[in-house]
C-alpha cells in the first residue's frame, strides 16, 4: 500500500511513500496532507521509493519551465 501526500504550503509538491514508513528526514508529516492511498504506483515512482524510501515530485509545470529543454532521444 502506498500513500500520496500534498504539501500544505506549496500544493504543487507531492510526496509518495509506502504506508507505515517514516517521512523523509528533511520534512515532517504535519507539513503534508494525505491525498490518496493506493495499492499500485507507476514503475518510475516505485523505483524512487525503493531507492530512497519516497518519491517527491512537482505538479502544475508550465511549458515555460521546460522551454529550451532538449527532448529525450528515443531508442528505436
Amino acid at each position: 500500500m502506498y500513500k500520496y501526500y500534498c504539501n500544505k504550503a506549496k500544493p504543487m509538491y507531492r510526496l509518495a511513500k509506502r504506508k507505515g514508513t517514516p517521512f523523509p528526514s528533511q520534512t515532517t508529516e504535519d507539513k503534508w496532507i494525505l491525498n490518496a492511498t493506493t495499492n499500485n504506483v507507476p514503475d518510475d515512482i516505485l523505483v524512487a521509493i525503493n531507492a530512497k524510501g519516497y518519491h517527491l515530485s512537482k505538479f502544475d509545470v508550465t511549458f515555460n519551465e521546460i522551454a529550451g529543454v532538449q527532448p529525450l532521444k528515443r531508442k528505436r
